[in-house]
């Protein structure tokens, strides 16, 4: 908060503030509840008070909520289906196995 004379740090969580505890708006990957800022869920990069809006990577949005992804991937469509996988990585079979150069596996030369 800034006003004519002094600068006060706003509250966690908080992108505006009317004092350094009066929040009057959130930064992503929190949710506004009035004066404050409630940080979302792991794996939540946006959220309300009642839902998951965005996913953090390695995070997929099912039904309004953020699920983890299987193991090793970036996207997914499910628990157990993989999208993109991580760096070094490939898919086979919707799974992320590791991704061996010069192999049929791998699609790095």
């Amino acid at each position: 908060m800034t006003d004519a004379t002094t600068c006060t740090k706003c509250p966690t969580g908080a992108s505006t503030c009317t004092s350094a505890t009066t929040a009057t708006a959130c930064s992503d990957g929190y949710y506004t509840s009035l004066p404050s800022c409630v940080v979302c869920k792991t794996g939540v990069a946006t959220c309300t008070s009642t839902a998951d809006l965005t996913c953090s990577a390695g995070y997929t949005l099912v039904s309004a909520a953020c699920i983890m992804c299987p193991a090793n991937a970036a996207t997914c469509s499910s628990t157990s289906v993989a999208l993109t996988c991580n760096d070094n990585y490939t898919i086979l079979s919707g799974s992320c196995v590791v991704c061996l150069v010069g192999t049929k596996l791998c699609n790095a030369p």
